[in-house]
């Protein structure tokens, strides 16, 4: 399937398939008989990267040790979570998938594996040249195809513009600790992972995770309200209809 190689003015999904024994969903899906979904990932101030993915249908024991010996993979965790689920939270020290594709200018939306065999949709924003996309992932992964592309469709998505104007009071630091709060469950009830547990996925103090998250919290809750108080403002200065009409 050929890649346009021109930017356009829409966005375009790409979905490719990776069969690379190099990439870490792949071969951990083949090993050991199970589903790999990707979750998150953040990248840490040191430079690694902080991976969070799903797998079902494996021993918690076994993906521990198959994930902390795969190149590139500095430490491992896993989490159980509810339905035979585990939540796998991992650091590279080297290149990885996700990072391509966000180098190239992409987003990598979705990502699953399963019988060694890994399908990844990728989102390329207007302006971004599709072919560099699937160049970036092929130099990483060679054993690369193409499934689909097709122009993407706005309904039911968050204006980007609004998402910026929740974050854009939170510094780097304090996004960082939101994004590994959340997907290392430090929010599930019953809690997932603690507040240490965090700062050592991501090679900070408890004290100092602690302090990026609070300050996030209040920083996102603010815009938050906020927002809500202009539209609730906005909303009661419109004119009513039967009172014009009367």
């Amino acid at each position: 399937m050929a890649v346009p190689s021109a930017a356009s003015d829409d966005g375009v999904e790409l979905v490719f398939e990776i069969r690379d024994e190099r990439y870490l969903f792949t071969t951990l899906s083949a090993e050991l008989d199970c589903e790999v979904v990707a979750r998150q990932i953040v990248q840490r101030s040191d430079g690694d990267l902080l991976e969070f993915f799903s797998v079902a249908g494996a021993d918690p024991e076994a993906v521990t040790a198959f994930a902390s010996a795969f190149p590139g993979v500095e430490r491992a965790r896993t989490i159980p979570r509810a339905d035979d689920e585990l939540l796998v939270e991992v650091v590279l020290s080297g290149p990885c998938l996700g990072a391509a594709i966000a180098d190239a200018g992409a987003v990598a939306r979705d990502a699953v594996a399963v019988d060694g065999v890994a399908t990844v949709s990728v989102d390329v924003p207007p302006g971004v040249a599709p072919r560099s996309v699937y160049d970036a992932i092929e130099e990483r992964h060679e054993v690369t195809r193409l499934v689909s592309k097709r122009q993407q469709s706005t309904t039911g998505i968050v204006p980007i513009s609004d998402v910026d104007r929740l974050l854009d009071p939170l510094t780097d630091k304090q996004l960082r600790a939101l994004k590994v709060a959340l997907a290392g469950g430090y929010y599930d009830w019953p809690r997932q992972s603690t507040a240490s547990e965090c700062a050592e996925a991501l090679g900070v103090s408890q004290p100092t995770f602690s302090q990026h998250l609070r300050r996030a919290e209040s920083k996102l809750l603010t815009a938050v309200f906020q927002t809500a108080t202009r539209a609730s403002v906005d909303r009661d200065a419109r004119p009513d209809p039967d009172h014009l009409s009367s």
